[in-house]
């Protein structure tokens, strides 16, 4: 059974009253109004009787973290229940986050619905009664966890409850790997650059002596030639014209 207040301010208000406030179960067939106001409602399973009067101010809802499990691993949560948690920092390869939550509220019939966001930056979830979270392949860095509750009139909790971590980045992401391959990938070009030029020093040395033997041998083909044309005196040449 809905109830509508079209004179309330704001949007339109729809409270919804199901078995939970002690509405009879089944169909509702009939409803008759008495003398005295009040609202009689009539199923196959009983009679219910609504008295109209406005809704009592509900306390506010204070939303806590009741269960945090790392990988299957219990995190102790002072007084077994607490609106801030900061937990140990956590893998981002391997490891699991399951975070249950809730938001008591003593009311009859009253309906919790909870968001969640991974960051201050994100959008809040779509509103659901799920009181529990897996979060897994988080990524690296700090982290703020955040929950908020909202009651069947739509008011959210004041606070909401926040959980701190910090993700690990895989080895292969990490600082000093980064550096280590760094280094390795400047080592491994420099020895190739050393390499490289001491092949080019190596042909080139080849180079000078194959230039150098031939310098000597050509030496040694023309000294007899100077000595022989010593004495003073010079060849003949004889020339050929053509006729």
């Amino acid at each position: 059974m809905d109830r509508v207040e079209p004179d309330a301010p704001g949007p339109l208000r729809v409270r919804r009253f199901t078995t939970r406030d002690g509405l009879a179960g089944g169909e509702q067939q009939t409803a008759f109004q008495d003398r005295n106001g009040a609202l009689w409602f009539g199923s196959a399973q009983g009679v219910s009787r609504l008295l109209p009067a406005p809704d009592r101010p509900r306390p506010p809802l204070d939303v806590f973290f009741t269960s945090v499990r790392v990988s299957g691993r219990s995190q102790v949560l002072p007084g077994g229940a607490a609106r801030t948690v900061q937990l140990s920092p956590v893998q981002a390869i391997g490891d699991q986050l399951q975070i249950e939550y809730a938001a008591p509220q003593f009311g009859p019939g009253e309906v919790i619905r909870y968001q969640y966001r991974l960051s201050p930056s994100e959008p809040w979830s779509s509103s659901t009664t799920l009181r529990s979270v897996l979060l897994a392949g988080l990524p690296s860095g700090p982290q703020r966890f955040e929950v908020k509750a909202t009651n069947g009139d739509g008011v959210e909790s004041p606070a909401n409850a926040v959980l701190v971590f910090e993700v690990i980045p895989p080895f292969w992401r990490r600082w000093w790997f980064l550096l280590s391959c760094a280094a390795s990938a400047i080592g491994l070009v420099w020895t190739l650059r050393s390499f490289e030029l001491r092949r080019i020093l190596e042909v080139q040395g080849v180079r000078m002596r194959i230039a150098r033997d031939l310098h000597d041998q050509v030496g040694t083909g023309l000294r007899p030639r100077r000595q022989a044309y010593s004495g003073g005196i010079a060849p003949t040449a004889s020339y050929k014209f053509p006729i």
